[in-house]
């Protein structure tokens, strides 16, 4: 192995294909945009008409980036697919390592294996005369990181070592689409695509994977890892809240006066199979879509929890005295008279309401709906993190080689809770 090979590696750090500046919040699509100056193209493969490029690869002390371009896939112009891919491998020297495998294709249990240092994000791009291209972006953590309670339950491999190339294996396997909102059709494998990228120095690390706490009011935000891939972003985050029911929290990231709000989150503590109802910290891993060069990162920005909604809308969750609350407030905010009322499902107590009375001015619907959304209860923030990108590395002034700076590359420059 050569002695490039220790450093920090990612592709080019030109691309073929850039990324503008462009978040979901502000209601832009994401743009890829050609840069004529540049000469490079990305790593490609063509079988049958598809197109498979991979168009950034990333690798640092931390983990490792991927983000994989599928152009002129098959797809019926009536149907929705998730995302074509249905394994992604990494091979070098001989040896191999599971990066990705399709959700629907596996159990729970291997699903919270892989995911417990794989995060992924797939969308698709152009859906047009019964083709469609997607964006694949993928990251890897090379470490593993102990739960709260001190347990891992997933131990993770050591992915192969390092070479100047990477080999990249890419399944386009058969894959279930829907048709409308129920209808199921079976699309039929395409093909295995097997690339080969040159890796080269990275200038910017885009990992940070300090532990900062936030203290809100009523709430602690623990913020542990961040990674920054072109189309999007993770954030790792503990959040701890006295209360016993269902939490649906949202992140935030903010940049140069651009937002962006996560569009799904995973739990990962309590572990699966657990239930998260009975602990008052929880933690979970937020996507972020976005748009962003990677060459050029924002020299700070910032990222956290938006939000926390306390939703207390399950039966089997809602205790007597919750639903009585509700009945009181409801009667003199708006005019609604409920009883509330105790069964079992399956043998566990259930608690919930009926609507008997409410204003003329109202529809039985409209008056329910009114009621339900008061067993809900938003926390607002946002509880930030400003974040700095620091160079990956430094070169000494003399004549020597580069040298690799400490670990701890990025730097938290300040946090504040929400006023």
């Amino acid at each position: 192995m050569s002695t490039t090979s220790k450093k920090p590696f990612c592709i080019a750090k030109t691309l073929n294909i850039l990324l503008i500046v462009c978040f979901v919040a502000s209601g832009c699509k994401y743009q890829w945009v050609k840069d004529p100056s540049i000469e490079k193209t990305p790593t490609s493969v063509n079988k049958g008409n598809i197109d498979v490029e991979i168009n950034w690869v990333y690798r640092d002390g931390d983990r490792l980036g991927i983000e994989i371009f599928v152009k002129n896939y098959p797809l019926p112009q009536e149907a929705t697919l998730q995302c074509p891919l249905t394994r992604i491998d990494l091979e070098n020297g001989g040896k191999s390592y599971l990066l990705y495998r399709n959700p629907d294709q596996i159990s729970l249990d291997e699903f919270y294996k892989i995911k417990s240092h794989n995060n992924w994000y797939c969308e698709i791009k152009r859906h047009q005369n019964g083709f469609a291209d997607f964006l694949f972006s993928l990251t890897h953590f090379t470490e593993d990181h102990s739960l709260p309670d001190g347990t891992n339950n997933y131990k993770n491999d050591p992915l192969p070592e390092l070479f100047d190339t990477t080999n990249v294996l890419i399944e386009l396997g058969q894959v279930k689409a829907l048709i409308g909102s129920q209808a199921v059709i079976v699309l039929p494998p395409q093909s295995s695509f097997l690339l080969n990228v040159k890796n080269a120095e990275i200038d910017e690390k885009l990992t940070w994977q300090k532990s900062q706490k936030i203290v809100g009011d009523g709430i602690t935000i623990q913020l542990t890892r961040v990674a920054m891939n072109p189309s999007v972003s993770w954030l790792n985050a503990c959040i701890t809240i006295p209360d016993n029911h269902n939490w649906i929290p949202q992140a935030k990231l903010e940049s140069v006066g651009n937002f962006a709000y996560s569009t799904d989150y995973l739990p990962t503590y309590p572990a699966y199979p657990s239930t998260p109802f009975q602990s008052n910290q929880r933690c979970f891993t937020f996507t972020i879509p976005y748009s962003n060069s990677v060459d050029s990162p924002p020299p700070v920005f910032q990222i956290g929890i938006n939000q926390v909604i306390i939703d207390n809308t399950n039966p089997g969750q809602v205790e007597m005295k919750d639903c009585e609350a509700v009945g009181r407030e409801i009667g003199e905010l708006k005019s609604i008279q409920i009883n509330c009322w105790k069964f079992e499902t399956n043998g566990q107590p259930q608690h919930w309401f009926q609507v008997v009375s409410y204003p003329d001015n109202m529809t039985y619907q409209e008056a329910y709906d009114i009621v339900e959304t008061a067993f809900t209860n938003t926390i607002v923030g946002p509880w930030m993190l400003s974040i700095d990108f620091q160079p990956a590395m430094t070169t000494s002034p003399t004549s020597h080689p580069p040298v690799e700076k400490p670990e701890e590359l990025i730097d938290v420059i300040q946090s504040t809770p929400s006023p």
